[in-house]
């Protein structure tokens, strides 16, 4: 949220008394104060200060009525002294209706006016404040408060050009040890584009002081591509390979299937995580030397990495079978929540007896359209094929999807993943109409978790520029169209911008004009699936 102000350089400002920080105290009582209704008579709510250094340290919070109606107001204390703006504001999003959810719920924010002070001379210049940025990746980006351990430094931002290498550990920011990420968001998000920091990190033995000036952006980052599907079966103990990818740089170098990558620029590969991590530390174009084991036999090569293909792969990969599990639930199921009155209806394929190692589709309808056993009936030669567990994601309300329905959805795969033993690199949702508005939604508020985006007649409720290419957590989009919509120009500025943003951006035109998908259509979406751990 930017709180605009408008400065002139030969005005004398009138500044309220400051509450200073020191002063505050959780639980003492504040008033919101808005002027929206009535130009003569301010509209007030009384409450008390319920938190600090809340949404990563940019805001306080209080349970006084906060809403459109006294945005902008102050949040004052019993003595009259200023602490703060009133803001719409969430620790999870930044888009203007970041903090909608919470419309006088007795969560509301405030940014210190203390801190907006702090940052006049700046906007007096006519200057606009950015969140400021680093340019890495954390090691770990599935673990919900990690180590902040260095996975990737992304490429022409601050941390590269300062000399910070992945493995580094970031021991403090500006002073403020830095043990866990929470840690570290706490004193990086309040930071602007300029602001320089102070940073220590620890590289082996040694611990180096940097200053670092953050940006307001950092050159959108681009997957490279080796071109292979990683053996399923092995998970973290070998980096196996199971496909080669046609004329790709690995069949191009001699890699096989079967073969065993070893070494990735002389640094040891001993499984799929460690061959991902390595590969998200390079760029498109780049050449690397890569080292494999085929049999008995050590063979190396040098290899210029492509970028990700676009094009749904158009030979299948075989899937092989692992330890046999006769008593594997398969079949149609159903899959419930404790919390959650209702279930969701799941497809398991038989081939899960085998041993083979599942990705999940979940398929979200518009509401009242699409009967479950149908969409079941109609993905069932596809899961069967393409090793896919189908989870049918119904809305609560057969009129609507809404949007504190995203954690439901994400409670419900969660229990997938665990029951059915689901591979994390192949999880995607296949949203259609509403139920696209709500995959997206699903998508960036579950950034981590998400590998493949599917869409159809669907627009994402969130601007695209939300959506940022992460080294470690990689996400794919497929563009599902018909005819009338191919020059769609909203729909081509939506992949126009992904595309700019350095996503592996799909489109495939629908062979049916009524806008059903056909079986070649479910077809080529489960091969596109299949693929989303592709390497």
């Amino acid at each position: 949220m930017l709180v605009l102000l408008k400065v002139e350089t030969d005005t004398t400002l009138s500044v309220p008394e400051i509450g200073k920080r020191t002063d505050w105290q959780v639980g003492q009582t504040v008033v919101a104060i808005g002027k929206t209704f009535d130009a003569e008579q301010p509209n007030l709510s009384v409450g008390i200060l319920s938190a600090l250094d809340r949404v990563w340290g940019k805001a306080i919070q209080t349970d006084a009525k906060i809403s459109p109606a006294n945005y902008g107001g102050p949040l004052i204390d019993l003595h009259g002294r200023h602490l703060g703006v009133l803001v719409p504001l969430s620790p999870d999003s930044d888009g203007e209706l970041a903090g909608a959810e919470w419309y006088d719920s007795g969560i509301g924010f405030a940014v210190p006016l203390e801190d907006i002070m702090r940052q006049l001379p700046r906007w007096s210049t006519g200057e606009d404040l950015q969140p400021g940025k680093l340019g890495v990746s954390l090691k770990d980006p599935e673990d919900l408060d990690p180590e902040p351990v260095v996975g990737v430094v992304k490429l022409k931002s601050p941390a590269a050009e300062a000399g910070i290498r992945a493995g580094d550990r970031i021991v403090s920011v500006d002073g403020r040890a830095t043990d866990r990420l929470s840690q570290m968001r706490h004193a990086l998000t309040p930071r602007y584009a300029g602001d320089q920091v102070a940073l220590v990190i620890r590289r082996d033995d040694e611990e180096l002081n940097l200053n670092v000036t953050l940006v307001a952006k950092v050159p959108p980052y681009e997957h490279p591509f080796l071109g292979i599907i990683p053996d399923r079966q092995t998970g973290s103990d070998k980096a196996m390979v199971e496909f080669c990818y046609p004329d790709s740089p690995a069949e191009l170098a001699g890699l096989k299937p079967g073969d065993q990558i070893t070494h990735w620029n002389e640094q040891a590969i001993d499984s799929v995580a460690a061959l991902r991590l390595a590969i998200a530390n390079v760029e498109p174009g780049a050449t690397v030397t890569v080292a494999w084991q085929r049999e008995a036999e050590p063979i190396s090569a040098q290899v210029k990495l492509a970028a990700l293909p676009r094009a749904i792969l158009a030979t299948a990969p075989t899937h092989k079978d692992g330890e046999e599990r006769p008593d594997f639930e398969v079949g149609e199921l159903e899959v419930s929540v404790p919390e959650v009155p209702h279930a969701y209806k799941a497809y398991v394929p038989a081939s899960m007896q085998k041993g083979h190692v599942p990705g999940l589709v979940v398929v979200l309808p518009p509401p009242g359209e699409g009967k479950s056993d149908d969409l079941i009936a109609a993905w069932k030669p596809v899961c069967e094929a393409r090793d896919l567990v189908l989870l049918v994601a119904k809305p609560a309300d057969d009129n609507r999807w809404t949007s504190r329905e995203v954690d439901t959805v994400r409670k419900f795969i969660d229990q997938a993943k665990t029951r059915f033993g689901i591979d994390e690199q192949r999880i995607g949702l296949v949203g259609d109409g509403a139920g696209g508005a709500m995959a997206y939604l699903l998508t960036i508020r579950n950034r981590e978790l998400i590998r493949g985006l599917a869409i159809r007649d669907a627009a994402s409720p969130v601007p695209i520029e939300a959506f940022e290419n992460e080294p470690l957590t990689r996400l794919a989009f497929l563009f599902l169209t018909h005819a009338s919509l191919d020059n769609n120009s909203d729909m081509e500025k939506e992949m126009n911008e992904l595309v700019a943003a350095k996503f592996p951006v799909t489109q495939r035109s629908l062979e049916d004009d009524s806008h059903k998908l056909v079986a070649s259509d479910i077809e080529a979406i489960g091969l596109w699936l299949d693929c989303l751990d592709r390497l």
